[in-house]
């Protein structure tokens, strides 16, 4: 793992670490995993099987460290978008979570904040559930209000937010799930 940053936060010495999705340890999965568990209650088998099936090997993996532990992270993923007739690539900010008991400490913001500034005014797509919009839109993010297609498929209950990009589109269709 390279480290990226090395911050302190509420008197707390912090780490972003990144690894490519190629290079992640077996134990570093199971460390994203059990942290994916404090705030999915999904089982460890299936975030296992939902990592393999969507997370590709160009995939960049964000750990962020208090000493030993994990306490937030997210993964950035290239997506294909679709608008109207044209397509570009753009980075999908994908599973952004911070350990459960650890919330409401601002560590959601540090490290998107600090991955938006490592990808310097890159067009951002993010995908979310409805209970996550008011902490999206309150880092700047702008919610898209169009049709969403995900691998060809509409999808009614996820959100999309974006930056950097120009969405003003009824419809936008991604590539993949991230």
């Amino acid at each position: 793992m390279k480290s990226i940053y090395c911050i302190e936060h509420l008197n707390k010495p912090l780490t972003i670490f990144e690894v490519s999705h190629s290079n992640v340890t077996y134990e570093e999965l199971l460390e994203i995993v059990d942290l994916k568990m404090t705030v999915w209650k999904y089982p460890k088998e299936s975030q296992l099987e939902w990592i393999k099936q969507n997370v590709y090997n160009e995939d960049i993996h964000y750990l962020m460290y208090n000493k030993d532990m994990l306490i937030a992270y997210l993964c950035v993923c290239a997506v294909n978008l679709k608008i109207g007739e044209n397509c570009t690539s753009v980075f999908g900010l994908s599973n952004v979570c911070v350990r459960n008991n650890m919330q409401k400490m601002g560590l959601g913001t540090l490290i998107v904040n600090k991955i938006l500034e490592k990808y310097n005014n890159n067009p951002i797509l993010l995908l979310t559930t409805y209970k996550n919009v008011s902490f999206y839109e309150k880092i700047g993010f702008n919610r898209y209000s169009g049709n969403l297609y995900i691998m060809n498929k509409i999808d009614e209950n996820t959100i999309c937010f974006f930056n950097n990009i120009d969405l003003n589109y009824e419809n936008i269709s991604i590539d993949r799930s991230f």
